[in-house]
């Protein structure tokens, strides 16, 4: 990835004057990351501030929270000080980007937006989002333009996905869906060079592309079109038992239909396997930004707790909130000493979520224990305020939102809605796990009440 500083490059001024000074250069997304200013290049802080840099490249535009900055760059246990580290980077960050800027001129280039920071530019400026438009736009194009359009895309790549990244957490998602889209864009590639005749000169790369990706049947079913059109019919229906085999022997399943017509054609000689303009159903794509990274499921244990107070019909108001206070700290706290992550939903509910940023195959056994050391803790009484407490856990799947999102923004999901229920549904001083919960062989056999 690179970010270039350049002074009289066209795109600068459809970025408007917040973030003229710079933009994303689509070369290093898909590679290396570096920063140029004109020919200068920028000298990138290593460790964490250059992985918080990849982080805001990648929600380029967007608002990213610090608390999900935390989470990625230091998973479950960031250091007290991490709020501060972040601050210290982005300073650093800053200083790099905008060597230029006044101490009292707002910085144009990383921003801060609310409890987070935003890298001010375009999405489309990041080679990774460019190279997903040219890959969507180049399916409802005539075949020499689309050839032309799939070519310019992949000459994008210069390495790896977010090289610089490989074995980082934060990045996974995003070289996973990246190397998908990378292979797709070459099948299409190919696709189209054989609609234009060009197949001779591609059973090569595609044994080679088959060699890394043994189990693509697209991929398979090119190189028998490429065979059987270079002449080489025999050639072809043994690349159709090769497939077969490696598909029965290493996953236990046959080819798909459209390897065994496509089989059943070669052996016919079907006069459709001639040289044809491809075809596909589908209607271009609308480019969107960031469509090329999904968003983000999680498995998490949910806990839905509340802290009911118990006092006579006189209690004083101000010690009842006295009282609130100091239990839902003394909650809090033993519920993130267990490993979740803890949201103040409203008045004396929380909801802990186990699982986030990290997960544990324990962690609906963590949430059962977490509970009932919750429910069992003394809370020193308020003027004889106390409390009694009630909790509801479940696991499933959620959907987190966008880079800005915590997870106080996750109101939906079969997981929350179900732990609160058990938790409405229940006793005070009861601890209720849903089926889901109990269904994990961790938590067979942890009891609660």
């Amino acid at each position: 990835m690179i970010l270039r500083f350049a002074a009289n490059d066209p795109l600068k001024a459809t970025l408007g004057a917040a973030t003229a000074a710079c933009y994303v250069r689509s070369d290093r997304i898909l590679g290396s990351m570096e920063v140029l200013d004109g020919i200068r290049r920028v000298d990138l802080p290593a460790g964490r501030g250059r992985a918080l840099l990849a982080l805001l490249v990648l929600h380029a535009g967007e608002a990213v929270s610090a608390e999900r900055l935390i989470d990625e760059l230091w998973g479950e246990h960031p250091p007290t000080t991490a709020g501060t580290v972040i601050q210290g980077l982005v300073s650093r960050l800053r200083k790099e980007l905008e060597p230029g800027r006044g101490k009292v001129d707002p910085p144009a280039v990383l921003q801060t937006v609310g409890g987070g920071y935003r890298l001010a530019i375009e999405p489309d400026a990041v080679d990774a989002d460019r190279f997903k438009r040219l890959l969507d736009e180049s399916r409802g194009a005539a075949l020499e333009l689309r050839a032309a359009m799939l070519a310019d895309a992949l000459s994008l790549w210069h390495g790896p996905a977010l090289a610089d990244f490989t074995y980082e957490p934060f990045a996974q998602r995003a070289i996973t869906a990246l190397e998908e889209l990378r292979v797709i864009a070459i099948e299409d590639r190919i696709e189209t060079d054989l609609a234009l005749g060009r197949g001779g000169q591609l059973v090569a790369e595609l044994e080679q592309l088959i060699g890394a990706h043994p189990f693509r049947e697209r991929l398979r079913g090119l190189l028998m079109v490429a065979l059987y059109r270079a002449g080489r019919q025999v050639d072809a229906l043994e690349a159709y038992r090769e497939a077969r085999a490696a598909l029965v022997e290493e996953l236990g399943i046959e080819p798909g239909r459209g390897l065994r017509e496509l089989e059943e054609a070669i052996l016919r000689q079907d006069s459709s396997l001639e040289l044809r303009p491809a075809r596909r159903t589908e209607e271009p794509a609308e480019p969107v930004a960031h469509r090329w990274l999904p968003r983000e499921r999680r498995t998490v244990t949910v806990l839905a707790v509340d802290l009911a107070p118990s006092a006579g019909p006189h209690a004083d108001a101000e010690a009842l909130g006295r009282f609130g206070v100091r239990a839902t700290g003394v909650a809090i706290e033993v519920l993130g000493r267990h490993g979740a992550r803890v949201e103040h939903i409203l008045g004396d509910m929380l909801m802990a979520f186990f699982g986030f940023p990290v997960a544990h195959e324990d962690d609906a056994v963590r949430a059962v224990r977490a509970a009932v050391e919750a429910l069992n803790t003394d809370v020193r009484a308020v003027e004889d305020v106390r409390y009694s407490s009630r909790a509801g856990i479940e696991t499933g799947d959620i959907v987190v939102g966008g880079p800005g999102a915590s997870l106080r923004d996750v109101s939906s999901g079969r997981a929350v809605t179900a732990a609160g229920r058990l938790q409405q549904a229940g006793t005070y001083g009861d601890v209720t796990v849903g089926g889901n919960a109990t269904a994990d062989p961790w938590s067979r056999g942890v009891e609660a009440g």
